[in-house]
Formats: C-alpha cells, sequence, structure tokens
C-alpha cells in the first residue's frame, strides 16, 4: 500500500475510497448498519400507545418516574443485545447514553419522597388540628349557652336551641374546608385525583 492511499485510508476510514490492494471482502461501516433493526411508522405509533397507556396508570411524579426506570432497564438491555450483535461505535453510544440516564433516574428517584405518605401524615395532622379547634369552639360555645341559660333562666329552651343551630351548621361548613384543603395538598405535591 503506498504512502498516499494509506494517508487516505486513515483520513476517511475504509468505506470512504476503494483503495487498491485493500482487501475488497472488508465490511464497511454502513454495510454493518444494514443489520441493524430499524423501527417504520406503525411501530413508533405502537410503542408511543404502550407509553401512553402506562403514564395514565402512573397518579403522582414518583409512580412515572418509576415506570421510566423499569423501562429504560429494558431499553438498556435491548441496547446491549444490539450492541453484542453489531459492535458500532454508534450503538455504543446509544447503549451508553440509555445505561447514564437509567443511572440518574434511578439517583432521581431514591432521593424523592413518596407523596402518597407525605399527603396521609399532612392529613392526620390537619385533621387532629381540626378536631382540636372545634372541640374548644363547641366547649366555648357551651359555656356561653350555660352563661345565658343562667343569667336568663326564662329564656333557657330558645338558647338551647339556638346554639344548638349554631353548632350543626359548623359541622357540614367544616368538613367542606378539609375536602378542598385535602384536594389542594394533593395537587401541591402532584397527586392526580378523580376530579379535574
Amino acid at each position: 500500500m503506498n504512502e498516499k492511499s494509506k494517508i487516505v485510508l486513515d483520513t476517511l476510514g475504509d468505506g470512504a475510497v476503494q483503495v487498491e490492494g485493500a482487501p475488497k471482502n472488508k465490511k464497511t461501516y454502513f454495510d454493518k448498519l444494514k443489520g441493524v433493526p430499524k423501527l417504520d411508522a406503525d411501530e413508533l405509533s405502537a410503542i408511543r400507545a404502550v407509553v401512553e397507556d402506562r403514564l395514565s396508570g402512573c397518579s403522582t411524579h414518583r409512580e412515572t418516574l418509576e415506570m421510566e426506570i423499569n423501562n429504560l432497564a429494558e431499553c438498556v438491555g435491548v441496547a446491549t443485545e444490539i450492541y453484542k450483535k453489531n459492535p458500532l461505535p454508534d450503538l455504543a453510544y446509544t447503549l451508553a447514553a440509555l445505561s447514564n440516564a437509567h443511572k440518574t433516574t434511578l439517583q432521581q428517584f431514591e432521593k424523592m419522597k413518596d407523596p402518597k405518605l407525605m399527603v396521609s401524615e399532612i392529613e392526620f395532622q390537619i385533621r387532629t388540628m381540626f378536631m382540636d379547634i372545634i372541640k374548644a369552639m363547641a366547649l366555648e360555645i357551651d359555656k356561653t349557652k350555660n352563661e345565658m341559660a343562667r343569667l336568663a333562666p326564662e329564656h333557657r329552651t330558645t338558647l338551647d336551641d339556638l346554639f344548638s343551630r349554631m353548632l350543626n351548621a359548623i359541622q357540614p361548613e367544616t368538613q367542606q374546608i378539609y375536602e378542598h384543603l385535602q384536594k389542594n395538598i394533593k395537587r401541591i405535591l402532584g397527586i392526580k385525583t378523580g376530579d379535574k
């Protein structure tokens, strides 16, 4: 092989120019790519449908991330098998990129707290706070009712009725406030709820 041919071969690679005296049966990079499977539009649409279906089953960002970790692990496995069959630089790059994405996503998942556990802890604290406030209010209302009944014994029945209606009116309103607060907490933590 002459010096000029060697320089061209080193610069452009085996597949660029067929150099005199070079082995004719050696496969070029593009010949190797012919064995790599390619996806058509129907296959891509089917994959997108599967991904959308899986995502619709996730109710939190953490569940979505967990699903992504599992899917990335599958992709790393498939990319490894493809690379073993065709050890090409592009496939090695794809395998490395998928492996890095899997590792990064796994680290992110390990740092993330489960919002469903957080919301149950928060709800317990809020429920306890609501109950304490309502008990304190009910005690004060009862004290006020007894004091007014002592000052005006002739109106005791009317006062009992008025204070009972007041206590009965408080309960549904506090329940609505609590339910609204629950929905807001779930929205803030990124938990999907059934109602929009």
